[in-house]
């Protein structure tokens, strides 16, 4: 590990041949674009071709060339163009962290090509709406899309398989599938080594190799890795694949509880990624740097790197005012106690130097000593409580100024998950609304004919399903946050459940389901009633859902009471969880963590809406392959 700065320090010069060359490409491509004339193909194609070159060097340079020639190839209505310029922008928005966009772009060009058969556009539609859903964490649909990507590229022979067993890979390895995830990225290692390819696939299977060794806590094997990606020559590299590298040694360090070396790495990650305008990677820096000074105790470093990370979310919020007011706040109350504490040091010099001219006085004037020893210890005595009350001051200036901004910390925090929620419900909203009319589209085309079209048709019902079921999703979660209209009652937790396994019956059979119920401490509690029913339900369904293959599901109810609060811990037996991957996302809208069953993960995010509406809390321990438990607290209410 000695040597990687070294390392860092030569990369310069090992990517310098790369830009002259690139360089020079530029250069030619500029001034053919001076000569050729507006509004015409050869102009499309010579922003097309720009836009490809400053993908990997200049990714604004790279958008402004892709949406000119958008733009120009939609007003002369030259397909080629529009085809050409929608598959750049889609990677450029997804490389910028601009997801939406580039799921748009992506979806409106998968339709085209699929009605035109392009297949050569299909993959790489397929592969960038993988990657887009590997970006959003949906690992689970990212591989549907990668397995259509990889038929695809073998039935073109495409050079594209290694970089899609790649991404196959990573996405097995995010889902904890280490076996699957160990054979495709080796599958895309032997492949590249057989047959090189022009790019930075390379790089990237170097990467997700070392990240998948951080994963199974390997780290000494992660970190051979990350330095094979980092000795790689310009061509088979990219600044965007560096960014990647360092995050990875920073996690490694972090790991190995060396801040400092994580700091050093990060901070050169920032110095690739800000300017070339890696949105995504560049929140993901400083989602590393806050946390790193938030355990160092810096708290004021750690707000400022908060406040960035969040800058650099999609969202179409601006800076929060409430922030703002309570930053005035912090200064203001800072201010007047360090003012305070200014006029004490001013009394006690004051003091001081009154206690001299005495002093000297009284050498001149025997008479008066005895009183100005008592004067003289009556003032010390004085001294000393304002010099305690000062440093206690200054005390509580530190302490007032570390709670307030730990306090920030947190409401940043929470306005944070409000623009989550919004970015993530405008997502999948975003989705079937663009399935949806670029279906219609085709439909209202002259070549639509029925019933030999009737594929389209089916499509655009599932799409028009997708999306009431995502409206009644939003519907529900908005019910809960008007609490005001719930009223509190006795609830019987036993017959709850009887009503709650009348309604999972047909599960509970398929799946031999067994419970073990012990109300014996509390059984009548006073709450309401719909939020606890529907607590329960997901809770149970979701522990007979993920049960383990290789044995029925036994779930556990029991309650406690204290003098204050009353205690629902629901177990199973089931798959577990690797609550450190997942533990910040845990209770996320539209969050999954096992793909194999059914579900569009709302159920654990109504859950915690509903414990928080009640005023109450939820924790979670699981393990692995050997089941989880959840313990809900509610307020203890007396009976009205």
């Amino acid at each position: 590990m000695n040597k990687l700065p070294i390392i860092w320090c030569l990369l310069g010069l090992l990517h310098s041949g790369f830009a002259q060359k690139n360089q020079t490409n530029t250069d030619s491509l500029l001034h053919q674009l001076e000569i050729v004339n507006n509004n015409t193909i050869e102009q499309v194609d010579t922003y097309n071709a720009l836009a490809r070159v400053y993908y990997d060097t200049n990714l604004k340079r790279s958008l402004h060339f892709g949406d000119s020639a958008l733009r120009i190839a939609t007003r002369i209505n030259y397909a080629t163009g529009i085809k050409s310029a929608q598959n750049i922008l889609q990677r450029v928005n997804q490389r910028m962290g601009v997801y939406s966009i580039a799921f748009e772009y992506s979806m409106d060009n998968l339709i085209r090509t699929e009605h035109d058969a392009d297949s050569t556009e299909m993959l790489e539609d397929y592969i960038t709406l993988g990657n887009i859903n590997s970006n959003l964490e949906n690992y689970g649909e990212a591989q549907q899309y990668f397995h259509k990507a990889l038929r695809l590229a073998r039935q073109l022979r495409s050079v594209q398989q290694a970089n899609v067993m790649n991404y196959l890979g990573r996405a097995h390895g995010k889902l904890m599938r280490f076996d699957s995830a160990t054979y495709w990225i080796q599958q895309a290692l032997i492949r590249e080594k057989a047959e090189p390819q022009p790019g930075a696939t390379l790089m990237y299977i170097y990467n997700n190799l070392g990240e998948l060794e951080f994963y199974k806590q390997n780290y000494a094997q992660a970190m051979e890795q990350y330095k094979q990606a980092l000795t790689l020559d310009s061509i088979q590299s990219n600044a965007y694949g560096r960014t990647f590298t360092y995050l990875g040694i920073a996690n490694i360090f972090l790991a190995l509880n060396q801040p400092d070396k994580a700091l050093q790495a990060l901070e050169i990650s920032l110095t690739i990624s800000i300017p070339n305008a890696y949105r995504d990677k560049t929140r993901e820096a400083y989602g590393l740097l806050y946390r790193i000074y938030e355990n160092k105790g810096d708290y004021k470093k750690a707000l400022v790197n908060y406040q960035q990370f969040v800058a650099y979310r999609d969202s179409v919020f601006s800076a929060n005012l409430t922030q703002y007011i309570e930053n005035q706040k912090i200064t203001r109350e800072n201010e007047n106690l360090r003012k305070e504490a200014e006029l004490m040091e001013a009394s006690l010099q004051q003091q001081r130097l009154i206690l001299w001219m005495v002093a000297l006085t009284g050498l001149l004037t025997v008479p008066l000593a005895v009183s100005l020893l008592y004067s003289y210890r009556v003032r010390t005595r004085t001294n000393n409580l304002l010099k305690n009350y000062n440093t206690d001051l200054k005390k509580q200036v530190a302490e007032r100024t570390h709670e307030l901004v730990k306090t920030n910390i947190e409401l940043a925090r929470h306005n944070n998950q409000l623009e989550e929620y919004q970015f993530i419900t405008g997502h999948n909203l975003r989705g079937p609304v663009a399935r949806i009319l670029g279906l219609l589209s085709l439909i209202q085309n002259q070549s639509f004919e029925w019933p030999r079209d009737k594929e389209v048709i089916d499509k655009l019902a599932a799409a028009t399903t997708d999306l009431d079921n995502i409206v009644h999703d939003l519907n529900h979660v908005l019910h809960i946050k008007r609490t005001g209209n719930n009223e509190y009652e006795p609830v019987i937790l036993s017959k709850r459940m009887l009503r709650i396994k009348s309604q999972l019956k047909e599960l509970i059979l398929q799946t031999q389901t067994t419970f073990q119920e012990n109300y014996s401490q509390v059984d009548s509690i006073y709450t309401i009633p719909t939020y606890i029913e529907s607590i329960l339900y997901n809770l149970v369904a979701n522990a007979i859902k993920f049960r383990s293959a290789g044995r029925n599901p036994v779930v556990t109810i029991q309650t406690f009471r204290s003098e204050n609060q009353i205690a629902i811990h629901i177990s199973d037996n089931g798959l577990g969880i690797e609550l450190p991957l997942v533990r910040e996302k845990l209770y996320g809208l539209y969050q999954r963590f096992h793909h194999h069953v059914e579900g569009r993960g709302v159920g654990l995010y109504l859950v915690k809406a509903q414990v928080d509406a009640m005023n109450g809390s939820i924790e979670i321990e699981s393990t692995p392959g050997t089941g989880t438990t959840f313990r809900v607290r509610l307020p203890r209410i007396a009976f009205s």
